[in-house]
């Protein structure tokens, strides 16, 4: 299993609120090797568990984040060097808004380099766009279920964003799996910032009143924040920017709900 899938980075988020670096490492092993246990799983799991602590824990500058996960990275024991090496090339890449509207000038390479080879491998067999698309060869561009590239791609587009509706469109416009891109992105973005509803650059009021289940996600997330906060005055090691994770979990659930009613397809 050379690429195993992004369950575990999907599920490391809440793991950056455990303040102890050893804690977090080890819940980050158990996290990925319940269901993948692969070394770039257990990396991306730390990567994400990074990044919500740098943004949403510490409130540290959202510029610093890729840079931030690739040194606890290459610091830790799940030290990982494909990882490390596919980050660092990454880090090299310049502002995706250099690539202008919708990510239509960014060069097949560097779309390779975030997403993977191109058309997507594991997809050729499955129909995508309208009525005839498949048959006229088209296929499906963007970034696959992959731990490793999942992570990356989130650590990217998270240093350079510009707010929550930014980051949602270059998180859909990379194609791909985009509902698992845009839900760390923007629970990420939404646990440190908001969400900015009806502002500039923020989000919609359409994109939370038209999605189901939010009243359920907001009081499971207040749940979680009190057993955390609880758990912190025990001196048991967890701790969290209050009303966070609530953000985080009301802004992942948009994300998925936003994302997964676009299309996952990038044209060729």
């Amino acid at each position: 299993m050379e690429d195993p899938g992004n369950a575990p980075p999907m599920r490391a988020l809440p793991l950056g609120f455990v303040e102890s670096d050893v804690d977090r490492e080890r819940l980050c092993v158990a996290n990925a090797d319940s269901t993948h246990p692969h070394p770039r799983a257990r990396a991306a799991s730390l990567l994400v568990a990074s990044a919500c602590r740098h943004l949403v824990v510490k409130r540290e500058p959202a510029a610093r984040v890729l840079a931030a996960a690739l040194g606890e990275l290459e610091r830790s024991g799940l030290r990982d060097e494909p990882t490390l090496a596919h980050l660092r090339a990454l880090a090299a890449l310049p502002d995706y808004h250099e690539y202008g509207e919708r990510l239509e000038g960014m060069p097949p390479e560097v779309h390779a380099l975030l997403c993977g080879p191109q058309p997507c491998p594991h997809t050729l067999t499955l129909p995508v766009g309208g009525p005839g698309d498949f048959a006229k060869g088209r296929r499906m561009h963007g970034i696959y279920s992959d731990a490793m590239r999942t992570a990356g791609v989130v650590l990217y587009l998270l240093t350079h964003q510009r707010g929550p509706l930014d980051v949602l469109r270059a998180s859909v416009d990379l194609g791909g799996d985009v509902d698992s891109v845009a839900a760390l992105c923007l629970g990420l973005v939404g646990g440190s910032q908001g969400l900015r509803f009806g502002e500039a650059g923020g989000l919609p009021w359409a994109l939370l009143e038209e999605l189901e289940g939010v009243e359920y996600l907001v009081s499971s997330a207040r749940g979680f924040e009190a057993w955390a906060h609880a758990e912190a005055d025990k001196g048991r090691g967890v701790g969290m920017a209050r009303s966070a994770l609530v953000l985080a979990a009301v802004a992942a659930l948009v994300a998925v709900g936003v994302a997964m009613a676009t299309t996952h397809l990038r044209p060729s």
